[in-house]
């Protein structure tokens, strides 16, 4: 979590329009942040397939490609190359291409009780369709920090390929 998760949590609040810049106090060399990333996802455990993600660091900016089985292991490639000293920010084009193993009945159910569970999100006006595993996400929420969360909340089940977030924002 960090400032901008902290400050969707505030009541009241509608949006937080991130403007935070990062600057390295000592700039390093773009291979060696690239090595670096690299060794740091074959040291993850949470990562079941590392040598599936693609990196390349262009004037510190991290690029991240390739295809991984599970939103998690695409969220922790991405946080590992956030923790790695000289990174400036980090574009994360990794696709989910699960093994498909359920239902597009499952998910739905499974993502409908997510949303429910999720005492963030005031699902009683969301709607859940799926098809090929792909999640869409329909009607509306209060806030856009709720639309955020909803989508989070889809992408961690299991079997989800992706999601289509069509969350009008009514306040």
């Amino acid at each position: 979590m960090g400032p901008i998760e902290d400050a969707n949590r505030i009541k009241g609040v509608v949006d937080v329009i991130d403007e935070l810049r990062v600057t390295p106090v000592t700039p390093r060399a773009d291979e060696e942040i690239t090595r670096e990333v690299r060794a740091a996802l074959a040291r993850d455990v949470r990562i079941a397939d590392f040598t599936k993600i693609s990196v390349n660091t262009i004037n510190g900016v991290m690029y991240l490609s390739g295809t991984v089985s599970s939103y998690t292991d695409k969220y922790y490639a991405g946080s590992d190359a956030w923790k790695v000293p000289g990174v400036v920010n980090v574009v994360n084009d990794i696709v989910v291409q699960p093994v498909p193993t359920r239902s597009d009945l499952e998910i739905a159910e499974d993502v409908r009780r997510a949303l429910f569970r999720d005492i963030r999100v005031d699902a009683s006006k969301i709607a859940v369709d799926v098809r090929n595993g792909v999640v869409y996400l329909h009607g509306s929420v209060p806030t856009y920090s709720q639309k955020r969360q909803a989508e989070d909340d889809a992408w961690w089940v299991t079997g989800v390929r992706s999601v289509v977030n069509e969350l009008a924002v009514i306040p």
